[in-house]
Parts: structure tokens; C-alpha cells; sequence
């Protein structure tokens, strides 16, 4: 199996919200699931990527601290519509200028097709959307 950071920042993120007083599937449960999604596919885009090529700051942003601050993020009352990565290294809830070289995605779709010899084969599609413009 393997891990996947951003599942585990997200639900880093949602260890601070009492989810079973909210109640399974009401709205405050939703919106807090969906804001904490939003805040770690922001890290995501911004830091996520082969640990071969580049520094992933891990040790950061899958911290109990770098949790409580950008939980502090998360409005109960109103969605955010702003793409917000933090700064895992510096430890603060909103990183005030692009890493070097780090840049969004956008909108788009990545596929891979694999096959071995033995005639295994795979292949995978995931979709890219990021976070629509703000009109």
C-alpha cells in the first residue's frame, strides 16, 4: 500500500474537528471535510511531487503544529474560493510568495499507460482541475 500525503494532511487536518458532534453527512460535517481538502490539495499543487527531483517538505506539513495553523484557516460559516498553500518550513497558515519554481497547475488531465512483457498492463487517468477562478 502505498501512502499518500495529502490524504494524511487532510485528515491531520480534521483530527481538531469533533466530526461526530456535527453529525455524519450535515452540512457543518461536509463543509469541514471540503475545506480541509481544499488546504492540503493547496499544499499539494504547491510542494507534492518526486521525492527523486524535488524537496518535499513532509517533515512540515504533516505536523500536529502545521494542522493547528492552517486549521485556523477553515471558516465554519463561509467557503473559501482561494487557492492557499502554507508554509510547512517557516510554519505559517499562508505562504506569502510562490516557492522557487513551484507553480499551479490549472486545469487539465494527466494519463499514464504502463505494460511489462508478461502483458500486464495499467492505466491511469486523474483529473487536475485545482480550484475555479474567482469571477
Amino acid at each position: 500500500m502505498v501512502a499518500r500525503p495529502g490524504i494524511l494532511q487532510q485528515l491531520k487536518l480534521l483530527e481538531g474537528f469533533d466530526l461526530g458532534a456535527m453529525g455524519h453527512n450535515s452540512a457543518d460535517y461536509i463543509h469541514t471535510v471540503i475545506e480541509s481538502a481544499k488546504l492540503s490539495f493547496a499544499d499539494r499543487e504547491a510542494y507534492y511531487g518526486d521525492p527523486k527531483f524535488i524537496d518535499v517538505p513532509l517533515a512540515g506539513l504533516l505536523t500536529d503544529r502545521y494542522a493547528a495553523i492552517r486549521r485556523e484557516l477553515i471558516d465554519s460559516a463561509h467557503a473559501s474560493m482561494d487557492q492557499r498553500p502554507g508554509d510547512p518550513v517557516a510554519m505559517r497558515a499562508m505562504r506569502d510568495a510562490p516557492a522557487a519554481g513551484a507553480r499551479p497547475w490549472g486545469g487539465g488531465t494527466i494519463h499514464v499507460t504502463a505494460a511489462d512483457r508478461a502483458g500486464n498492463m495499467i492505466a491511469v487517468t486523474r483529473a487536475a482541475d485545482g480550484f475555479p477562478a474567482r469571477r
